[in-house]
Order: C-alpha cells, then structure tokens, then sequence
C-alpha cells in the first residue's frame, strides 16, 4: 500500500458521501444517484477492505485512529485535530509516520 493508495480512496469516498448527501437533500433524480452511490461504493470495497486491514496493523492506536478518521471517515486535518486534541502538525506528523509505516510492512 502507498500514500497514493490511501488519498485516491479518501478522495472517492468524500465523493461518495457527497453524492449520498445530494440523495438526502433531495437534489437530482434520487433512483439514478442511488444507481451512481451503488456502484461507487462496490469498486470502492475492496480498496477500502484493504485500507482498513493496513490501519488495524499499525503499531500504535494513536495512528490507527488517526489514520481511520482520515481515511476511512473522510475527515479532514483540522476536523481530526480538533477530535484528537492534537494539533494540525501533530496530525500530518503522525499520518506520514504511519503511512511510512505501512509502506514498509507490505
């Protein structure tokens, strides 16, 4: 797994709840985006599986949550920051630390 890996996921899936969000708020015709929703969600599986399975191997639960907020919730640096009490460095500092980490696991 690459740093690419993980950002291509984590920009699909913010897609994928943009499009979930256009669903809610009732915008567009609601069958063909949940037609969209289903299949972006479907090639995103086993990417995300892969993702998950990477994070849970982290050696610290510090980045695994860090790195799930990130990548699998979708959130952003200064969204995790204010959820973790860490600063917006502190976070990128330990998003590259377990992304190297990752990198060298597999």
């Amino acid at each position: 797994m690459t740093r690419n890996d993980f950002e291509i996921y984590r920009r699909a899936k913010c897609r994928t709840w943009r499009l979930a969000q256009a669903i809610q708020m009732g915008r567009q015709p609601r069958y063909r985006l949940e037609m969209e929703l289903h299949q972006q969600d479907e090639a995103l599986a086993p990417l995300g599986s892969t993702i998950y399975q990477a994070i849970l191997q982290l050696e610290s639960l510090t980045s695994q949550l860090i790195m799930e907020l990130r990548y699998i919730h979708c959130l952003t640096i200064r969204e995790i920051a204010g959820e973790t009490g860490y600063s917006a460095s502190g976070v990128c500092s330990i998003i590259n630390r377990a992304l190297k980490e990752i990198a060298s696991n597999c």
